[in-house]
């Protein structure tokens, strides 16, 4: 678990300036006829303004799994949909 935390703040120290916006964020989507419960981990606001939303994983999640036909692991881009 130490050397997961140290990977991870290296990553964090080569990101560009950023504030943690906001933690385990709650929204409601709706997609539908269907309605959703969400809660994002952490969203960072850069210094541009733009925001970075972060899902933790514990496992290996690849974006290539969204665009399939039947989509795998849809809770990052929900979460892009529930936060315009």
């Amino acid at each position: 678990m130490l050397q997961l935390i140290i990977k991870w703040l290296l990553f964090e120290q080569q990101r560009t300036a950023f504030v943690v916006y906001r933690i385990e964020q709650q929204y409601l989507y709706r997609f539908g006829n269907l309605s959703f419960n969400l809660r994002i981990d952490r969203i960072d606001q850069l210094v541009t303004g733009e925001i970075v939303i972060i899902d933790y994983k514990t496992g290996k999640i690849q974006s290539k799994d969204w665009f399939t036909e039947r989509i795998k692991h849809p809770q990052l881009p929900m979460y892009c949909l529930a936060t315009e």
